[in-house]
């Protein structure tokens, strides 16, 4: 219930899509649920959500456009770069400023940009069915660790590793994806592994 607000929220405030549409995207039953439940964990309707809106990010082609916020500090450059250097030809892209890649989700499919922003990475998503928005939103905060606590890891690390401020574990958005490439990855060069996964 608290994932479906808060995908809801996003829809909200950052989008103009229409609150039937909002609802469905989020996962609701129903309008009438989607009302009640807003209501009943955010303390304000979806219109009243709807005036805070801080910004239009549907474009004409569909695409939404979202901060995914971070705890400071966050090595973000590092995190693109290294997903960048690792781009599989046809899955994924990288120019330097940001990253970009496809999705398998579970109704259908789509694709991210992903560059960095002050305190959020900006996340431009076009998916071929918004009820898969949470998923995305999910996998997109797992691949850059984003719900990392950065105080707790330096804490726990500090003393027996040199840590270098904000850097983390880049994951994965999807499993089978990720397993394929370390076997790869084991056998051959950083180039030659990015050849292989292409071909696969």
């Amino acid at each position: 219930r608290a994932q479906r607000v808060s995908a809801a929220r996003i829809l909200i405030e950052t989008t103009p899509l229409p609150m039937a549409d909002v609802a469905f995207a989020a996962g609701f039953a129903s309008i009438r649920q989607f009302n009640d439940t807003v209501r009943e964990v955010l303390g304000r309707t979806p219109s009243e959500l709807r005036q805070r809106r801080t910004g239009r990010s549907v474009g004409d082609a569909g695409v939404l456009t979202l901060r995914l916020p971070y705890r400071r500090p966050m090595a973000l450059d590092a995190a693109l770069s290294f997903l960048g250097e690792r781009a599989v030809p046809g899955v994924e892209t990288w120019d330097g400023a940001s990253y970009a890649r496809t999705l398998r989700l579970p109704r259908g499919h789509g694709w991210v940009v992903l560059r960095p922003g002050d305190g959020h990475v900006a996340a431009s998503l076009c998916l071929s069915d918004l009820r898969d928005l949470s998923a995305a939103v999910e996998r997109c905060r797992r691949l850059l660790d984003l719900d990392a606590d950065p105080e707790a890891v330096g804490g726990a690390l500090g003393t027996t590793l040199p840590i270098v401020p904000g850097l983390r574990v880049p994951g994965s958005v999807d499993g089978f994806e990720t397993a394929v490439r370390a076997v790869i990855g084991q056998q051959v060069s950083v180039a030659g592994a990015r050849a292989v996964a292409a071909r696969l």
